[in-house]
């Protein structure tokens, strides 16, 4: 039997839902990046590991109530939600600059250590 297919990612930040727009936020659990290393040309299986944090972004609804200092903040909790039932939770996230308002819409990047799958 297949699983569900994920369509549409929620977020919470310190457990407040976050209204994103569109389809929701694009989500990067993270994890280890490999890169080849040849040895006199030939690449034999041998590579370098560096363990890559997790990454969410996206953009939130902006209205009078949205408070800019969780999607701006550091030290964050991030619970991921997503519409085929997975959850994820980063833990000591931070945003990587400042959220940019235009409109109606406060773009966001968060980012911490590895996800964890709950």
């Amino acid at each position: 039997m297949a699983g569900r297919v994920t369509k549409v990612i929620r977020l919470k930040i310190n457990g407040t839902p976050i209204q994103l727009t569109g389809d929701g936020a694009t989500f990067d659990p993270g994890g280890a990046v490999r890169e080849p290393v040849p040895v006199d040309g030939v690449d034999d299986g041998d590579y370098t590991e560096v363990i890559q944090g997790g990454v969410v972004s996206g953009s939130a609804l902006h209205r009078s109530d949205t408070n800019l200092s969780l999607l701006n903040g550091k030290n964050l909790t991030l619970m991921i939600l997503t519409d085929s039932g997975a959850r994820y939770m980063i833990r000591k996230a931070y945003a990587t600059k400042p959220s940019v308002v235009s409109g109606s819409n406060a773009a966001f990047e968060l980012r911490g250590p590895v996800a964890k799958t709950l």
